[in-house]
């Protein structure tokens, strides 16, 4: 009966983790799965939208941990550089010099129907997030041109854009050569005899000519 006992407890020791490894077996795939893939979900559900722009690209992501602007980067699994409390480089995008990385937060729509963006006067790891805000980073141009050159979004990260289709080409059609008339025979003209005009024995003049006078000298009549 003591065997028994040692036998079941046994049994009971090697059951437990072989339990927990089949409750973690059939428990659903990583939150990571249901987290949005766009802003207006992500932060519906409570979440923190990282909204990047850079060149012509205009990305994102939703992150389920934001307690500063930096942890929200990571959980919305944006790839970024970070040295000594400054941003250098986003998306794998470096910022080269002049060239610099702004943080922003969303304020809420305007009353031209556009965004207001409030510019972070704080770092990445010191600038706190709340559910349901929005962090953009924006590459700006220059930074020794103050506040003249800096912009915030210029899109819209609750709008998705949508994908231009490109026409299709439409078949021109083939034109078929139609037959070529065959040219008649051209009649060939005989040429005609020409009459040859004999000529004509000149007149002797009865009268005799006058020889035209010398300058100076008189006519003689001869």
């Amino acid at each position: 009966m003591l065997l028994s006992r040692k036998t079941a407890a046994r049994s009971a020791a090697i059951a437990a983790p072989v339990a927990a490894a089949l409750l973690l077996a059939f428990t659903p795939l990583s939150a990571k799965a249901d987290v949005p893939d766009n802003a207006t979900d992500c932060v519906d559900a409570g979440y923190v939208w990282v909204h990047v722009e850079h060149d012509d690209v205009v990305t994102g992501g939703c992150a389920t941990e934001f307690e500063y602007a930096i942890d929200a980067m990571e959980s919305a699994g944006i790839d970024f550089v970070e040295e000594g409390g400054w941003v250098s480089s986003v998306d794998n995008r470096e910022a080269i010099d002049p060239e610099w990385w702004s943080i922003w937060t969303y304020a809420g729509p305007d009353d031209d129907e556009g965004l207001l963006w409030d510019f972070a006067q704080l770092g990445a790891t010191s600038l706190p997030l709340f559910g349901g805000d929005v962090l953009a980073w924006v590459l700006q141009d220059d930074w020794t041109q103050g506040e003249e050159s800096t912009h915030p979004p210029l899109t819209d990260p609750f709008t998705p854009e949508t994908p231009t289709e490109t026409p299709s080409p439409t078949p021109t059609a083939t034109a078929t050569p139609s037959a070529t008339a065959t040219p008649s025979a051209t009649p060939t003209m005989t040429p005609t005899a020409t009459a040859s005009v004999s000529p004509t024995a000149s007149s002797t003049p009865t009268t005799k000519p006058t020889r035209p006078n010398r300058p100076g000298l008189p006519s003689s009549g001869n």
